[in-house]
Order: C-alpha cells, then structure tokens, then sequence
C-alpha cells in the first residue's frame, strides 16, 4: 500500500508543480510580449518622428546649433532602426509571445480547475491523471515553440509573485489515511 500513497503523493505534487509552472509561463510571456510591444511603439515613434519632415522644419532643428546635432542624432537612429527592424522581427516575436502566453494561459486554466477538483475531492481520479497527461504534452509543445533564450533575472522575480500567490502550503496532498489507487470514476 505504501506504493500507491507514494505514486498518489507524487502524482499531486506534480499537479501542483505544473500548474504553478503555468502561471510562472503565462506572466513570463505576458510581461515578454509587453515588453516587446512597448519596444516596438517606440520605434515607431522614432521612425515617424525622424521621417517627418514637418518636425525636421521646426525652427528649433534649423537655427539651433543643438537642434542641427539632435537632428542629425534622430536620423541616424531611424537609419539604424531601418537597418534592425527586419533583423530583430518584431512582428513576427509579438505574434509568437501572444501565441506562447494564450497558449500557457489556457493550460493554467486547464491546471486550476484540476487543482480545484483535487481539493473539493481529496483524491485522484483516473481522469485527473489524464488531465495533467494532456497538460504536460500541451507544455512540452509550447515550450517547443519558444525559440528565444530565457530571461533568467525576469523568472526570478515571477517566482516570487507566484509562490505569493500560489502557496505550496495551501496544497492539498494526501495523507497516510487516503491510501488508495486513484478511482476510476470520472467527474
């Protein structure tokens, strides 16, 4: 009997794990995304600003000797936007970070609502197990799809909001008296 606590204890604890994971990926790439999109109005703005040419009119770039270096400043950071832009692919990193964050955020969902039918049941059923079996495929495919490196200063400060807002201590796990297979029954 000890066998089956032992796999039941260890089967919630990687419902927990995975769901925690969940949220840590859903704000990793939601923070990731705003990111990159706040990078990328600025360039935009840099770009209409320096191709403009009414701001290049105003006085201030024409007859001041500060103004003709600022000016001069904005355009080569437009040349040198034109020229990263397509290296950089913001459009297509925005599409994939959206892609990646609805994707996590859908299985933290998923994950919530196994994490609350694992609390109001007080035990594992065979169709929690294939829950989290469906969850892990879903995480190891959108892991699969992130092609960047990871911000390993901007994981750390995620975990702790999460472990804030997710408490190991205010996980069910089984106790020595649930010792029992997982049911059969579905809910």
């Amino acid at each position: 009997m000890s066998d089956d606590f032992d796999s039941i204890f260890e089967r919630a604890k990687e419902i927990h794990n995975c769901y925690r994971t969940a949220l840590l990926n859903m704000k990793y790439y939601g923070r990731k995304l705003s990111i990159l999109k706040t990078r990328n109005r600025w360039l935009d703005i840099l770009v209409a600003v320096g191709t403009s040419t009414s701001v290049g009119g105003w006085a201030f770039f024409n007859t001041n000797p500060y103004g003709k270096v600022a000016w001069s400043i904005i355009g080569g950071l437009v040349v040198l936007c034109s020229i990263v832009r397509p290296i950089y692919n913001v459009p297509q990193r925005i599409e994939n970070y959206s892609k990646l964050r609805q994707g996590h955020k859908q299985l933290f969902f998923d994950l919530k609502k196994l994490e609350s039918e694992l609390w109001r049941f007080r035990q594992l059923t065979v169709a929690m197990i294939k829950t989290l079996e469906n969850a892990q495929e879903h995480h190891k495919n959108l892991s699969l799809e992130d092609k960047d490196d990871d911000d390993d200063a901007l994981i750390r400060r995620l975990q702790i909001e999460v472990n804030d807002e997710i408490p190991i201590s205010e996980l069910w796990y089984p106790t020595n008296n649930s010792r029992s297979k997982p049911k059969q029954e579905s809910l």
